[in-house]
């Protein structure tokens, strides 16, 4: 290249582009334009010269000191390509616009975007992310190890587009969306819908389930409740921790307790789930097996079981529990005959824990009922 400096203000003493002087000729930062008969107008700065400066090197530089480093990964800075070899201690002169020639590493390739690299004052086409020389690109393959380029004033800022004050994410939290395909799932990336808003190749996906405060019933005292669902489709999910009425023993009897009652309207219980456990106080129902279960009427009378009477267990028919020391009993079940169940607006909204026994002598005063109930239910209206 033969770049003649056309700025007739700096006379002719002007230091020519391709000339290395150990003497400062300019002011420090001086931009001139000059023209070569092969690559046309070029804009120029001149600047101090670092270690290792070669013809064609990369370098950012500086404004303050207008001082030069060797480009190099995760630079930061305006960037130019020396036009001759200006090392430590000399001045000359650094292409910042038009079409130069600039080092290069093997394979890089004609119309090729500017990266950075790890190698000193030499660009690369291989993408690595930050390290864009935004402002350049290739204007021919490598040769030699140098290429032509593009340049309209580069600058490199290792990905830091925004006003950082503004911006909070990192570079790797914004890298989560690039090389994505829409529709396609992609590990460690964003998805992104398809044209017909579509997306394959999920392999978990885990749902949120939504709490709701609308058309939902009362707990009890003893028994908290979780609502999740909408307005119409609930699941409840009750956890009790209570005691039951007194049991005088030595006789059959049933007896119940108020875990829930629904909110008013009509109601469709679609199925339950229990496990109850029920702890004696006093020692003397340890080994009794009683029949409990739910249902929308408390439990009472002089009988040893709950079928007697349908409403006693309605929900969840009753089980045979183990023990009274605390072992639970556990039942999934549709409505008594694997039917759901309606309850019309007038009918009982009230849920009970329903247990029957011929419960030995002494009974017990208030035995612990404990566990979690479930009920998916839907509010109709």
């Amino acid at each position: 290249m033969a770049y003649v400096i056309s700025n007739a203000a700096l006379g002719a003493g002007s230091q020519p582009i391709n000339v290395v002087t150990t003497t400062q000729r300019h002011p420090l930062g001086t931009t001139v334009i000059a023209h070569d008969p092969t690559y046309g107008v070029g804009e120029f700065i001149y600047l101090q010269g670092v270690a290792s400066t070669a013809v064609g090197s990369w370098v950012t530089f500086l404004e303050d000191d207008w001082s030069t480093a060797l480009l190099a990964a995760d630079a930061v800075g305006r960037v130019a390509v020396a036009m001759a070899a200006t090392v430590a201690g000399t001045y000359g002169w650094y292409q910042t616009k038009g079409k130069a020639v600039g080092k290069a590493l093997t394979g890089f390739l004609d119309n090729a975007d500017v990266y950075a690299t790890a190698t000193a004052g030499s660009v690369d086409d291989a993408v690595v992310v930050g390290d864009l020389v935004q402002g350049a690109r290739g204007a021919s393959a490598v040769s030699g190890g140098l290429a032509d380029f593009e340049v309209d004033r580069p600058f490199t800022n290792n990905g830091e587009f925004f006003d950082s004050t503004a911006l909070t994410a990192t570079t790797a939290e914004l890298n989560v969306n690039a090389g994505v395909t829409a529709g396609t799932v992609t590990a460690s990336k964003a998805v992104v819908v398809d044209a017909n808003k579509d997306i394959t190749a999920f392999r978990h996906v885990t749902v949120n389930t939504t709490r709701t405060a609308t058309n939902v019933g009362t707990a009890n005292t003893g028994t908290t409740a979780v609502e999740v669902g909408d307005a119409y489709n609930h699941t409840t999910i009750l956890t009790v921790s209570t005691t039951l009425p007194a049991i005088a023993g030595g006789a059959n009897l049933a007896v119940g307790k108020l875990l829930y009652t629904f909110p008013a309207g009509e109601i469709i219980i679609e199925s339950a789930y229990m496990s109850m456990g029920i702890t004696q106080t006093q020692g003397n129902i340890n080994a009794d097996t009683p029949d409990g279960g739910l249902g929308t009427v408390i439990g009472s009378g002089v009988v040893a079981t709950l079928d007697g009477t349908a409403t006693f267990e309605n929900i969840i028919t009753g089980q045979t529990f183990t023990n009274c020391t605390g072992t639970a009993a556990v039942k999934t079940a549709i409505p008594t005959a694997n039917v759901p169940l309606v309850i019309a607006a007038a009918g009982a909204h009230t849920v009970y824990f329903n247990v029957a026994d011929g419960w030995a002598a002494s009974g017990d005063a208030a035995a612990l009922l404990a566990g979690t109930v479930v009920l998916n239910w839907r509010f109709m209206a």
